[in-house]
């Protein structure tokens, strides 16, 4: 990954969040949904 890019990202968001951003791609890459994105709801509470 490009280190200007990533600092980009990293002044606006934590480097906590960052890795939340990546598991929650991880999962949905790993266990695929079908359901329309509004029917989801928020899993994460």
């Amino acid at each position: 990954m490009d280190p200007a890019l990533l600092n980009r990202m990293l002044e606006v968001i934590t480097a906590d969040e960052l890795g939340q951003f990546i598991d929650a791609i991880v999962d949905a890459v790993e266990n695929p949904d079908e359901r329309p994105f509004c029917q989801r709801g928020d899993e994460s509470a």
